[in-house]
């Protein structure tokens, strides 16, 4: 069902089929929930995620997931994509450029990213993810 804001209740009988959805102001969200909303973000315009640690525009690969949910190749399916340990934690970052191998949250590639340029599958997958 899609999810609409509307302030007047009242307002909902010119909607059918839309279901009202609360609004967290942004001061409410945590800084790994913004972080999650930039991201969905910038891959709804086609520039993967990382570009905010490589602070230059990385852009998708043609085949890549636009949106969370959405079908095409995921940063989950490419061999670039390692889990990598410090001290009793596991993070997930991409292997392909010791830029973006950072000890940062914002260095962490998500499995439901769309894939960047650079993809490559990983052997045991087709690269649409984990």
């Amino acid at each position: 069902m899609t999810e609409a804001v509307i302030d007047d209740p009242d307002q909902l009988e010119m909607f059918p089929g839309l279901e009202p959805v609360e609004v967290i102001p942004e001061s409410e969200l945590s800084a790994d929930q913004r972080r999650t909303i930039r991201q969905a973000r910038m891959l709804a315009m086609g520039v993967h995620p990382l570009s905010s640690v490589t602070r230059s525009s990385l852009l998708l690969h043609d085949d890549a997931a636009r949106e969370k949910h959405g079908a095409g190749l995921r940063c989950g399916g490419c061999r670039f994509r390692q889990t990598v340990r410090y001290r009793d934690k596991s993070y997930p970052k991409c292997a392909r450029s010791a830029e973006l191998m950072s000890r940062s949250a914002a260095s962490d590639v998500r499995a439901w990213w769309g894939a960047c340029r650079y993809f490559e599958p990983r052997p045991d997958t087709r690269g649409e993810g984990a």
